[in-house]
């Protein structure tokens, strides 16, 4: 009898320190607009950012959420992307950060700035941990001051900062559940406008274990893809649960399999070479926690790497992943991903930069009118674009333009001398009509619905629908789809967009035998002097070549389809085509030489 409540104490006591087991959880925040990857959540508005159901390092969603409370100037792109390792703080989250200034600064005073976290437990103590950087030689100090039940400050001298980080720890949040870290500049900041900062944030606490059912899910390869053995395509799963997983191939549906490797589950994704194999009925298979998921149908695996399409997106901010809660979400990221999952052939450069206008991106070396107080990045422009030997470029500037007050004339003008470059090299492009935008006077909406519609007629079937949807009666942007500036778009609109430049199917146009863009083309051939005037043109279309001897040119409307063919007689230089009967929109001409190169060039029918 006395066994049994010796054991009974025991058991009891045990059971006790199981309900009462504690694990460490943080949740992770960076501020700036170059984000981090989860499960790191990312604010990326520095005057009204704000985040609900913030990610906590098991991935799952809190109830935390994080408010800007009082507005930073902006965002400062220039810290450290080499941080001390031991701190914990990825490059994307040291490299940016929010910043204020106590003496003006582009027309902006900000003495103090702030953020709070909100919807945390009174009764449990939080650690945290902040990380600021800016590559600067002066003294750039910030105090920070963190209100909570209690009111403590810390300093951190920010200028080149690799290792500092300010700890406030065992904090209990104030009666409503909220602490605020409240930045301004340090007594020993001598910076000529005391600019203060605000990078990272890591938030520690503990937190009862989460009990979770066991469950697993195959997102790549599920069937249908196109993967070479030369790439790393990733496998992806979603998973919880599971502690370990074994992933396998089969090159036979199934009869047998080839372990690839044993991984944890926690990792979500394993970047895999496919074996050197030519196959057309290959499965993966993931396993583990008693549960195994195939891919649903064959993907193919090719040992061939001599096609490769290359698309490259020139922009502004929402390009370049400004408005969502992680950089995942961003459309380019989405669409990058995508297209290289599904067919390793095909990958996206992304060279879009916040603040751009069409102005920035104009051909290197051209001249820039009077009073336009904008200048051409060569590092961000048409001419890099071209110099990575594109085989499509999609275009992405949404309102800045218009902020400018630039006309539809003047932005039409430059999309045509940024297309008539591509046109060089043969190079096709998609462009992007306008996005809504609040806060824009009567004129800079007309400007963008007129440049909206230009941008259909002239573009057709090249033209991304970015307006419609998105926009108010009022022609401002919808309150679903702010980020919460009324300028970029939240999550939920960049889904659209990306849903939407994948409808374009570029991929597809590209990758297809039947098109004339994937025509190989010599280097010697491109750098002949190739002549086609006027473009875009009405009635007749000039072409005129010096050297090579052209023996026949076909005409192939948007969809592939030969619309006209015409051979040329031996001896002439130059050839007329009739193209007064065609319909509006974009045309691309196959030019056959005698000795069997063939050459892409486009031009636009209006």
């Amino acid at each position: 009898m006395q066994y049994v409540k010796l054991f009974s104490l025991v058991l009891l006591s045990f059971m006790f320190l199981q309900s009462s087991a504690q694990e460490q959880v943080s949740v992770s925040i960076d501020f700036g607009n170059t984000l981090s990857d989860l499960p790191w959540n990312n604010v990326s508005n520095a005057r009204t950012g704000e985040l609900f159901n913030l990610i906590d390092s098991r991935g799952l969603s809190t109830e935390i959420s994080i408010t800007v409370s009082d507005s930073f100037n902006g965002i400062n792109n220039s810290g450290t992307t080499a941080p001390d390792p031991n701190l914990g703080f990825p490059s994307t989250a040291t490299g940016d950060s929010f910043f204020g200034n106590l003496v003006e600064f582009s027309d902006v005073i900000e003495p103090t700035a702030a953020v709070t976290i909100a919807n945390l437990d009174i009764d449990r103590a939080y650690d945290l941990s902040l990380f600021s950087s800016r590559l600067a030689t002066d003294n750039r100090e910030t105090e920070y001051i963190l209100e909570a039940s209690t009111i403590d400050t810390a300093f951190l001298q920010v200028s080149d900062n690799t290792s500092s980080i300010v700890d406030f720890s065992a904090v209990f949040p104030a009666a409503d559940g909220t602490i605020t870290i409240r930045c301004t500049a340090g007594p020993n900041n001598n910076n000529a406008f005391n600019f203060y900062y605000l990078g990272a944030l890591i938030l520690n606490f503990e937190d009862e274990p989460v009990v979770i059912d066991p469950a697993l899910e195959l997102v790549y390869p599920q069937g249908g893809e196109f993967w070479q053995s030369s790439k790393q395509p990733e496998i992806r799963w979603r998973s919880q649960g599971i502690d370990s997983l074994i992933l396998a191939y089969s090159l036979d549906d199934g009869l047998t399999w080839n372990e690839i490797d044993r991984v944890s589950g926690f990792t979500q994704s394993y970047e895999w070479n496919p074996p050197e194999v030519d196959n057309n009925t290959a499965r993966v298979m993931i396993s583990g926690g008693q549960m195994e998921v195939l891919s649903d149908s064959f993907f193919e695996i090719s040992t061939s790497d001599t096609t490769e399409c290359h698309i490259v997106v020139l922009g502004s901010s929402t390009a370049a992943g400004a408005g969502p809660s992680t950089r995942d979400s961003a459309w380019v990221w989405r669409y990058q991903d995508f297209i290289f999952q599904n067919d390793t052939r095909m990958r996206a450069t992304n060279l879009a930069q916040g603040g751009f206008t069409t102005y920035n991106i104009l051909p290197s070396g051209t001249e820039i009118p009077e009073g336009i107080n904008q200048s051409i990045n060569e590092q961000r422009n048409v001419t890099m674009a071209r110099s990575l030997n594109p085989n499509a470029v999609i275009i992405n500037l949404p309102s800045n333009d218009a902020a400018n007050n630039y006309s539809v004339d003047d932005q039409l003008r430059n999309y045509s001398l940024i297309t008539d470059s591509l046109d060089l090299d043969s190079v096709v492009y998609w462009i992007a009509t306008p996005q809504p935008r609040n806060n824009f006077d009567s004129t800079r909406i007309q400007i963008q619905l007129d440049l909206r519609d230009s941008t259909f007629a002239i573009f057709q079937d090249r033209a991304i629908n970015f307006w419609d949807g998105f926009q108010t009666a009022a022609n401002g942007l919808d309150a679903s789809f702010d980020s919460g500036d009324g300028v970029h778009m939240n999550n939920a609109g960049h889904r659209v967009l990306f849903n939407r430049v994948l409808a374009s199917e570029i991929p597809a146009f590209l990758i297809d035998s039947k098109t004339v863009i994937i025509n190989s083309v010599s280097d010697e051939f491109l750098n002949e002097k190739i002549s086609i005037y006027p473009n875009p043109s009405n009635d007749e279309l000039n072409i005129s070549w010096e050297e090579k001897q052209i023996d026949q040119i076909d005409i192939f409307n948007v969809q592939g389809q030969l619309i006209s063919s015409k051979y040329v007689n031996r001896g002439e230089a130059i050839t007329k085509l009739d193209v007064s009967n065609f319909q509006i929109g974009l045309y691309y001409l196959r030019i056959k030489s005698s000795d069997g190169i063939i050459l892409s060039k486009s031009f636009l029918k209006y």
